[in-house]
C-alpha cells in the first residue's frame, strides 16, 4: 500500500517487463508509458519510463515507471496500466496489477491566532470578528467534519475578581460569514461548525473551510 504525503504528494514507482517474440531490438524503448487510475479520479502517468540498463533478455525489457499521486487523491485500489509498441507499430497493453492508496486525515489552519473584535457597545447584538475568517485546508483525502472547542476566559492573577470570566457561550461560529446563523460555543466542548470538509486541491480553491466568529 502507499501512504498519501500531507499536502503534497507521495511518487509511486513500479517495475514493467516488457516482452517481444521478435526479439529485443524490436521493442521501442521511448514508447513505453504507464498510468494509475481510479473511478471519478484524474489520471496520473509517467509518459516516459525509464528503461533499466543491464537487465534485458533476448525478448525482453525492464522499465522502471515514476507516478505522483496527491494528497487529495482517493483512497481505495488504484489500477496499473502499462503500454509499449514495437517498430511494427504494435501497441503492448497490460491492466492486471493494483496497489491501495490509504486514507489520510489531515488539516493545516492559517489565519490570526487572535480573535479580535472593535469596541463593543453595551447590549449590541450580531458583532462579528474584526480579524475572521480562519482558513481551514484540508491537507489529506478523508471527508471530514470540523468542530471548534472554546474554553471560558478567566481573569488574570493580579484582577480583584480571580474568579470572573466571559462564558464561551457568548461567541458563536460558523463556516459562512452570518452571525445571525452562527451556532453558539460551549465550554470545553466540542461543537460541529462544518460537516463537510471535503477532500481537494487547496491551491485550486477547493478542500478549505473559512470559520467566522461573532457576538450574537
Amino acid at each position: 500500500s502507499v501512504i498519501p504525503n500531507e499536502n503534497s504528494f507521495r511518487t509511486v514507482n513500479f517495475n514493467v517487463t516488457v516482452q517481444d517474440p521478435n526479439g529485443v531490438n524490436d521493442i521501442d524503448s521511448n514508447s513505453v508509458s504507464a498510468n494509475v487510475t481510479r473511478g471519478g479520479e484524474a489520471i496520473r502517468e509517467d509518459i516516459n519510463c525509464a528503461e533499466i540498463g543491464g537487465q534485458s533478455t533476448i525478448n525482453s525489457k525492464n522499465f522502471t515507471c515514476f507516478v505522483d499521486l496527491w494528497y487529495f487523491d482517493d483512497n481505495g485500489l488504484w489500477t496499473i496500466t502499462a503500454r509499449a509498441k514495437d517498430f511494427g507499430n504494435t501497441t503492448y497493453q497490460q491492466d492486471t496489477d493494483s496497489f491501495s492508496y490509504e486514507l489520510l486525515s489531515a488539516i493545516q489552519v492559517s489565519g490570526e491566532s487572535t480573535i479580535l473584535f472593535d469596541d463593543l457597545i453595551p447590549e449590541a447584538q450580531s458583532v462579528n470578528s474584526s480579524n475572521d475568517p480562519t482558513l481551514i485546508n484540508n491537507t489529506g483525502n478523508a471527508d471530514t467534519s470540523l468542530s471548534l472547542r472554546a474554553i471560558n476566559l478567566y481573569a488574570s492573577p493580579e484582577a480583584p475578581d480571580q474568579t470572573a470570566f466571559i462564558d464561551a457561550g457568548n461567541f458563536s461560529a460558523l463556516d459562512t460569514d452570518n452571525c445571525l446563523s452562527a451556532i453558539p460555543l460551549q465550554n470545553n466542548s466540542d461543537v460541529a461548525i462544518d460537516n463537510t470538509n471535503l477532500r481537494g486541491n487547496n491551491s485550486a480553491g477547493f478542500g478549505q473551510t473559512q470559520f467566522y466568529y461573532c457576538i450574537p
